[in-house]
């Protein structure tokens, strides 16, 4: 199906932020192509609703050089000067970036920042491949991580919210991995340290593919496994991923509600009100509680002490949050993780 030309969206910061809640209602997924039943159907977007490019200084004159990270899953950085986030609406929604800011300089980290996004409603690592590698390309990504690249600390990637799950050998999830690769890749050639950002399995379970995601935990289950197969993946080609485990602060709170004998599924519960009410994108309280799954990887006393949240979280709600978030960075040294 013919498919409109992506949006994408720069965000650029020069001094920390506080984050505003984004109202776009763009859908994270992307139809596929019929015909072959190894296919497995994903969701349509609203691609007319992401955002459009914004005016903005380049990357280079923006913020000094820095250092790469070291080659490792897990990093203890104090400084960070330039950020690339790679994704669709998983990430836009909310300005993730910014929450994550605003996080960053209540952990008592005061420095300059460049964070730019290139970010469409529905897009997979397939398509930002071919917008970084077309030859004659006019999309940011390709100065950004191809012909022009500034030497970015982290580049963080986000797939579509259903291809890691899918089983080795569905023509979406092998195209994923070797996408996954090659933009890690790119990413490495300019300096940085590739974040695997691994989004959170859909509320109810996903619907159109009730036999492989019948529900939420078993959709996270598969999406832990198709996270740590590319993680592999990219660690194998020559630069280990630090692992942005989103959908493991999400299980965190799931799984403290069904310990005190709640329903997680109900409508006031912490873990439904993690979503919008799709069911799958994040609401402010999701988005937060990614923030804090990334500020606590990144930084070497994780959210400890930290207490800044958006305007609309409560301080009961944050604090849950930020030790979800604790807890889903203490799975790092006792899961999967490639080395």
């Amino acid at each position: 199906m013919r498919r409109s030309l992506a949006r994408f969206v720069i965000g650029v910061v020069t001094a920390i932020v506080g984050g505003v809640a984004c109202t776009d209602s763009a859908s994270d997924t992307v139809a596929a192509e019929a015909g072959s039943p190894d296919v497995l159907p994903l969701d349509v977007p609203d691609v007319g609703s992401s955002k459009d490019i914004a005016d903005a200084p380049t990357p280079d004159s923006a913020a000094p050089d820095s250092p790469a990270p070291p080659d490792t899953t897990t990093v203890g950085e104090s400084s960070i000067h330039r950020i690339l986030w790679v994704g669709n609406s998983f990430t836009f929604f909310n300005d993730l970036d910014q929450i994550w800011l605003s996080v960053r300089k209540a952990q008592g980290l005061e420095e300059s920042i460049v964070s730019l996004r290139a970010t469409a409603a529905g897009y997979r690592w397939v398509q930002h491949l071919a917008d970084a590698t077309t030859d004659g390309g006019s999309e940011p990504i390709r100065e950004w991580l191809v012909t022009a690249p500034p030497q970015w600390d982290f580049v963080v990637l986000q797939e579509q919210s259903q291809i890691p799950g899918f089983p080795a050998g569905n023509p979406e999830h092998d195209a994923s991995v070797e996408a996954a690769v090659a933009l890690a890749g790119y990413a490495a050639a300019s300096g940085a340290t590739p974040v695997l950002f691994e989004t959170w399995a859909y509320r109810a379970g996903d619907s159109q593919n009730a036999d492989l995601f019948a529900d939420y935990p078993t959709m996270q289950d598969r999406l832990d496994e198709g996270f740590d197969a590319i993680a592999s993946a990219i660690a194998a080609s020559g630069k280990a991923p630090v692992r942005l485990r989103a959908g493991a602060g999400f299980r965190v709170v799931y799984d403290a509600a069904v310990a005190a004998a709640q329903d997680p599924l109900a409508p006031g519960a912490l873990f439904s009100r993690l979503y919008t009410e799709d069911g799958r994108h994040p609401s402010v309280l999701g988005s937060y509680l990614t923030a804090c799954v990334l500020a606590a990887t990144l930084a070497p006393d994780g959210t400890v002490g930290m207490d800044w949240a958006p305007p609309d979280v409560s301080e009961t709600d944050a604090s849950a949050l930020r030790d979800a978030a604790e807890g889903a960075v203490a799975l790092i040294t006792s899961s999967r993780s490639p080395q």
